[in-house]
């Protein structure tokens, strides 16, 4: 009696529309939620299992950088104006907000690559890869958000409306990472110098952002910061965190704007390219 063989054909979707295949990504989002949750509540139990210190781990580095650059400018190595709070909760309020960006930004290709062996020899939605990838980001947001808590207590900041709101801004700020993360996906799976490239190119960028300083009135950062809309998102929700902000920019909403369009052609690449990736890697 001879075995049958079966053989696994990936196949972009042809001849529908760009307006058709985005559909059926919000179909695959919806069919694949129930195995994007589970995957992450798998993944996150593997990750912390091993782990010693467990959850601090996604602690530990910002706080790290946060001591760092408040020994540089309690030392006069770094010269910085008036934040109008703290400077050790303006410091770690920016870098938790700018890895909440940048995790956002590595947490598809990184999800990718960790079930490249899933998905050769499964059909399910690929949505669900970046259903897993959200929850983990904003899993760890949640996690840096318990340090914030005790440190408004301590330096007598209130607690407003104003945080609320804070709180809802966060989501743009992952918006845009999961959106520019889904884009460099399925390049990143082609070649390996586009995940270092990217990497590279954030703690670059990292400094050219108004984390660990104010926004300057002038000059080149301030020229920048106007267009960058990393800084225009995390500058916001932090302002909002601080009872600082100074009304609603138009920048801002058009960034959101822009986010959204960009977002539609993101994800129908993405669906179109994972299933022809996987078949030419023969994972």
């Amino acid at each position: 009696m001879s075995k049958k063989v079966y053989t696994i054909v990936y196949s972009a979707e042809k001849g529908q529309s760009l307006a058709q295949q985005f559909l059926a990504s919000i179909r695959g989002f919806h069919d694949g939620h129930d195995l994007g949750k589970r995957l992450f509540i798998r993944d996150t139990k593997a990750q912390y299992r091993q782990s010693v210190l467990g959850l601090l781990w996604v602690l530990i580095m910002p706080i790290a950088q946060t001591l760092v650059w408040v020994f540089l400018s309690k030392g006069g190595v770094l010269n910085v104006d008036d934040t109008g709070v703290p400077y050790p909760l303006f410091v770690l309020s920016g870098i938790m907000l700018w890895r909440v960006f940048v995790e956002a930004v590595n947490a598809p290709l990184m999800m990718f690559n960790a079930s490249k062996g899933m998905m050769s020899k499964i059909n399910f939605p690929k949505e669900a890869l970046l259903i897993t990838a959200f929850y983990k980001v904003l899993f760890n947001l949640a996690v840096n958000l318990v340090v914030l808590l005790p440190l408004f207590i301590y330096y007598d900041l209130s607690f407003g409306w104003s945080m609320v709101v804070g709180l809802m801004a966060l989501l743009p700020i992952i918006l845009l990472g999961m959106t520019l993360g889904i884009l460099i996906t399925p390049f990143g799976a082609l070649f390996n110098d586009v995940g270092r490239i990217v990497g590279t190119g954030l703690q670059l960028f990292f400094f050219l952002t108004p984390i660990i300083y104010p926004t300057p009135k002038e000059g080149f950062i301030a020229l920048l910061t106007t267009y960058n809309p990393a800084a225009i998102t995390i500058l916001t929700a932090r302002d909002l965190f601080f009872g600082q902000w100074r009304g609603l920019d138009l920048n801002y909403v058009l960034f959101i704007v822009a986010v959204l369009v960009i977002l539609i052609p993101a994800l129908v690449l993405y669906r179109i390219s994972l299933p022809i990736i996987i078949e030419r890697s023969g994972s």
